[in-house]
């Protein structure tokens, strides 16, 4: 997009800053002959500019003065990225760079030539090496910060230019901080012009996350404060008309555009030097696109194929840019009912992304390693496998949408930051969605296991893509990594949960501002951590990688005897589920429209979230029928089994399947026929490292802030009522058990790492906007909200020791729903943690009800029962009760759900003596001496 490139004035600007102090003292001719290169830069006269630094540079070289030489490289360098000459330019830094070995000079002088590296390579869509020389001036600022002062505008176009290289690689959130650096750095020098530029910059990094808005009222501030008429204004006007397109906002976007090119074609033709390839072939593409939305195709054509020709004669056929126009081209082929044409050029686009050596085939796919720019090779492919579709080329379509899978994870294994996966795994949601079609046709055609296999793994592989990650690294980490890299990690990221905390603390604006700028620095600092761990640590980097994705095989392997697997997914109007047993395998397509199967889910989740006070049960009707979709096609394979593992897989999440009815009787919920528990993906099926035993009374920890009344003006304040029951939850167990005024935050920080089983019982918070700030609360001892733990802090915890997290609180196992991950919610927080079993609550808990399951489940957990078997029995008491009788609806018992592992905690048949225990045997004991004492005593008398 032609507002996310560099205003090239700007970049030679930069490069002609001032000479230093060493330099200022070199010979007069250098001095005028840099001076003269620089007045006829001014004027246009870009040619006779280069002769003028050429000769600098070789007499700089004649008279041995190394630091000036490498300042003119870097100089010349910046001539060569003006008119193009990418690699010219990068031979010319590399020359600096190894004098820089040689010589020792300025720091600033280093810098420069690390920085252009880094842009050089960047423009030539080399990642890897533009990354590394970015990093190097990173820890060149990071050591000598005086830089940010003595070349500010070099250090603000570095951010910028490096925030621009890891939005294309899709690491949105660490572009957004290089830019928010650079910008925060152009406000604190009061560079109004740079200000201007950066804006735009970030406004591209907002629209590449969808937030379209946020970037448009950027570009608006970036006009108001350019005062200049320029091509940097030409590509505002460009920038606010893609933006516009981009909202479906045409007859806008054209005259943004069409401003742009007016301007730009002006520029030019009053100074053919001023001509900027890149930025006029990406203006080229916009107004193309424009044209064809509103049905001018042959104006799109037009400008499409001047995007083509102009870029091809200047750069040859390689670049992102080229394949946009290939792509966009390829598009109005289609829709003129010329396949063939379009797919030819949707060929020519994946080609212009890959390596220079590899030669695509003519229909072919390319080998994901051959990819230079995953997000445009994923599109192609994408409407490659569409159009195959279409044809009912069934097993092509599947295989190329297979291949786009595959770039898809490899530039998930590149990201760093959970918002980065979870932007990008919901941005390929329909691709799998298509492919999971293609996969059903292709199974109808023929009904083979090959067949069936490739769908269900099409279908894991897509589900809860960054808890994988985070278990697969969980793993990996302590294999490849020294400890105290993980001490270093670990400390950054608490050091950031800790920030995100204060920030939501209402902070003043002059903290605020402080700590957004720590914030940016930490996030900063740990991408450059994972980026020292790939170059350092290769083999932790490349085993990343070689996770493969689970097969039915594998999940039958991992399934006991008594067990089956289940999981769904719904699109194109038909609900998908599948039933694997150790031996069996079982695959049903249950045809539904979604406004009915979601207003049917909907309505049932209702009649269970919400207190019923006298009235009567209502959700009867929707959990038969949810019965006849979800499990009844699947009875002959599951019904025998015991134990029931779900995968909700985006349809029922928040919604237990224990309450589904199968109508043989009155109330005859599955919940108490089978053993349920959730999981978030089949990988987590093998278990955990833990054996049963070896657990003690002081490994349980038993958390109750609110069980006795706030101090009215807290309570007030925050409005938490008091869990008068939440005190009983504990009462028989043997724990530690930290209540109302003991219960703090910092002291269940400081306990928490002794005890491997932990009971919260609480209240927390649901943020369905932003669900890492959600929050469980400990006992406030004023009004400000360091009473809170925030699901972004448990996430970052290391939990490698806890067993079972039990949380008794309002709304703990949902969430915000990620269509490709799940349920986004504070049970998600433990396990990202690497604790393997949480209990959980899906809507807010009823007191009572939950302290007599919490204390129920525990007992039987210590007899030697798994959390999901222990919680059905619980269930099966509940109802046994005379006082539970007025209890007898859903929302007082099924709001609890095991998610995760199910491992036992205990050895079956041993259990803790009770604290009531302890007291009777010491009561025994202390009377039994008592009666020897006065026994020995009364015989000696008589003797």
């Amino acid at each position: 997009m032609s507002a996310r490139h560099f205003h090239l004035f700007c970049w030679l600007w930069i490069g002609l800053q001032g000479f230093t102090d060493s330099a200022r003292a070199q010979p007069a001719s250098i001095h005028r002959l840099r001076n003269q290169a620089e007045r006829l830069y001014d004027l246009g006269r870009y040619d006779e500019a280069t002769r003028y630094y050429q000769q600098a540079y070789q007499l700089s070289r004649t008279r041995q003065q190394p630091e000036l030489s490498i300042t003119l490289l870097v100089d010349l360098s910046s001539m060569d990225y003006l008119a193009g000459n990418y690699q010219a330019g990068i031979s010319r830094c590399l020359q600096g760079l190894d004098m820089l070995k040689k010589t020792p000079v300025a720091d600033s002088t280093a810098f420069k030539v690390h920085s252009s590296l880094g842009e050089l390579y960047r423009q030539l869509n080399d990642y890897t090496s533009s990354a590394h020389f970015f990093e190097k001036a990173d820890r060149m600022i990071e050591k000598h910060p005086q830089l940010n002062r003595e070349i500010t505008d070099y250090v603000i176009y570095h951010y910028s230019n490096q925030a621009m290289l890891h939005e294309s690689a899709g690491r949105f959130s660490v572009s957004q901080v290089l830019a928010l650096k650079a910008l925060q750095l152009a406000r604190d020098f009061h560079i109004k012009s740079e200000v201007a530029i950066i804006c735009n910059v970030l406004a591209g990094q907002y629209e590449a996350v969808g937030n379209f808005a946020g970037a448009l009222a950027l570009r608006r501030e970036g006009i108001r404060n350019y005062s200049l008429v320029d091509l940097q204004l030409a590509r505002m006007y460009s920038g606010i008309g893609w933006n516009l397109l981009s909202q479906q906002h045409y007859p806008a976007a054209l005259r943004y555009l069409q401003m742009s090119y007016r301007l730009y074609t002006r520029l030019t033709e009053r100074d053919s030097s001023q001509n900027d390839t890149r930025m006029v072939v990406n203006l080229y593409n916009h107004l193309g696109l424009c044209y064809w939305e509103i049905g001018r195709e042959k104006e799109a054509e037009l400008y499409l194929n001047k995007a083509v020709s102009t870029y091809t004669l200047k750069y040859g056929g390689k670049g992102r840019i080229l394949a946009t126009s290939w792509l966009v081209k390829g598009k109005i082929k289609m829709a003129q009912g010329q396949p063939e044409t379009g797919m030819t050029f949707w060929q020519r686009a994946l080609a212009s992304v890959l390596k220079p050596s590899f030669l695509l085939d003519k229909l072919g796919n390319p080998p994901t390693d051959q990819v230079l720019d995953e997000k445009l090779a994923v599109e192609v492919l994408f409407l490659k496998g569409n159009q195959l579709t279409r044809q009912e080329r069934w097993e092509d379509a599947l295989q190329t949408y297979r291949r786009a899978i595959d770039v898809f994870h490899q530039a998930r294994k590149h990201l760093g930051v959970l918002e980065d996966k979870l932007y990008l795994s919901e941005t390929v949601l329909p691709l799998y969605q298509q492919a999971q079609e293609a996969a059903y046709q292709l199974y109808r055609q023929n009904r083979t296991e090959s067949a069936f296999g490739m769908a269900f793994t099409l279908l894991e592989q897509g589900r809860a893509t960054s808890f994988q990650d985070f278990y697969a690294e969980a793993t990996l980490k302590p294999q490849y990594l020294p400890a105290e890299q993980l001490r270093l990690d670990q400390e950054i990221r608490q050091e950031l949960s800790s920030v995100r905390a204060q920030l939501l603390d209402n902070p003043t604006p002059e903290h605020q501002r402080s700590l957004l700028a720590r914030e940016r620095d930490r996030l900063h600092q740990h991408y450059l951590l994972l980026r020292q761990w790939e170059q350092k640590y290769p083999d932790y980097y490349y085993s990343k990688y070689l996770t493969q994705p689970v097969t039915v095989q594998q999940v039958q392997a991992r399934l006991p005897e008594t067990a089956a697997y289940i999981t769904y997914n719904y699109s194109h109007g038909k609900l998908h589920a599948f039933a694997l047993t150790h031996q069996r395998s079982s695959w049903k397509t249950i045809p539904v429209d979604s406004l009915t199967l979601f207003r049917t889910l909907d309505t049932l989740r209702s009649s269970l979230r919400r207190h019923p006070g006298i009235s009567q049960y209502t959700g009867t009707p929707f959990a038969l029928q949810a019965f006849e979709w979800f499990i009844a096609p699947l009875l002959s394979e599951i019904e025998s089994k015991e134990s029931w593992v779900v995968n909700t897989g985006g349809v029922l999440d928040g919604l237990p399947i224990d309450v589904f009815e199968t109508g043989r009787a009155v109330n005859d919920y599955i919940g108490f026929q089978h053993t349920i528990r959730y999981v978030y993906t089949a990988t987590s099926l093998g278990g955990t490292s833990h054996s049963p035993g070896g657990i003690s009374a002081d490994d349980v920890l038993a958390i109750a802030p609110f069980n006795r009344d706030l101090q009215p003006t807290i309570s007030d304040h925050f409005g938490y009522e008091t869990l008068s029951a939440s005190g009983g939850e504990f009462a028989n167990l043997s724990t530690r058990q930290l209540m109302s005024e003991q219960a703090t935050r910092p002291n269940f920080l400081n306990a928490q790492k002794n005890h491997s089983i932990w009971f919260l019982s609480t209240h927390a918070h649901l943020d369905s906007e932003e669900p890492m700030h959600s929050y469980i609360a400990f006992y406030p001892n004023d009004t400000t909200r360091k009473h809170r733990l925030y699901a972004h802090e448990i996430s970052q915890m290391n939990l490698r020791h806890v067993r079972l997290v039990a949380l008794s609180a309002c709304e703990g196992g949902n969430g915000k729903l990620y269509r490709s991950e799940g349920m986004m919610s504070l049970a998600r927080a433990f396990a990202y943690a690497g604790c393997p079993t949480t209990i959980s609550t899906l809507w807010n808990a009823h007191d009572r009800t939950s302290a007599f399951l919490v204390r129920r489940t525990y007992a039987y957990l210590q007899e030697g029962d798994s959390p999901a078997t222990a919680l059905r029995k619980a269930r099966t008491d509940f109802f046994k009760l005379e006082w539970s009788r007025p209890y007898n609806h859903p929302y007082f018992w099924a709001h609890f759900v095991v998610i995760g592992a199910n491992e036992p905690l205990y050895q079956p048949g041993f259990r803790w003596p009770q604290p009531d225990h302890w007291v009777m045997t010491g009561s025994c004991a202390a009377l039994l001496i008592a009666g020897v004492l006065l026994f020995l005593r009364y015989n000696s008398f008589w003797r």
